[in-house]
């Protein structure tokens, strides 16, 4: 198996991390002022996708984990079976900070945050649905 150690790529995580954590909060900013725009909404798949994935390499388990998570809510609303709400903006802004939050904490100690509550916060809102 293959088995290699991807810290040496950090400060080019770290760069293209940020970017997609900017990619989603300013779709979401765009997707408050315009709910009906599917490529918003695809703008925002792809950059939790391409997350998940740099946290996979990376070994952030629980940030790849809360990636995978969000990447459900939005295959979810691209499939129409989930509505934009108050609850779905209020969700994807929370578990925005928490990326952003570890993100930080890796920058400054090299270890992602505990994101437990997070992530099992979402899995319950998909179960609700």
């Amino acid at each position: 198996m293959y088995n290699k150690d991807f810290s040496s790529y950090k400060d080019l995580y770290l760069k293209v991390a940020l970017e997609n954590i900017h990619i989603l909060k300013t779709n979401l900013l765009m997707l408050g002022k315009n709910t009906h725009d599917p490529s918003i909404i695809e703008n925002m798949h792809r950059a939790i996708h391409n997350l998940k994935t740099e946290n996979a390499l990376m070994k952030y388990t629980q940030l790849a984990e809360l990636c995978a998570e969000l990447e459900n809510v939005f295959l979810r609303i691209k499939a129409h079976q989930l509505t934009l709400s108050e609850t779905f903006f209020t969700l994807i802004r929370d578990a925005s900070s928490h990326i952003e939050k570890s993100i930080s904490h890796i920058k400054s100690g090299n270890k992602e945050i505990n994101l437990s509550e997070c992530i099992n916060h979402i899995k319950k809102y998909l179960k609700n649905i």
